[in-house]
């Protein structure tokens, strides 16, 4: 998009404020605000990635790993982690 944003700079077009009224605008204006919305989309995903990566198994008395089962996460955590490409650490 940011590469549309300065192939369109010389393009004028009709822009509209919230009052409607009609103001000229560049299409590079608006391809540049596009591609700034998708730059701050991305990073936005790739710091919800990390939250993402815990994996709640449950059966493990709220937590604390009170009478959980020895090897619960090869069990069930290898193949979650295998289906989504996480690595394990």
């Amino acid at each position: 998009m940011g590469e549309k944003a300065v192939a369109f700079d010389d393009i004028v077009k009709i822009g509209r404020t919230h009052l409607q009224d009609a103001t000229p605008v560049r299409l590079g204006q608006v391809f540049s605000g596009y591609a700034r919305q998708v730059a701050l989309s991305i990073r936005r995903i790739e710091s919800a990635k990390e939250g993402l990566k815990e994996l709640p198994l449950g059966g493990t008395a709220v937590g604390t790993g009170i009478n959980t089962p020895s090897g619960i996460f090869p069990s069930r955590g290898r193949p979650y982690c295998r289906c989504h490409r996480y690595r394990i650490p």
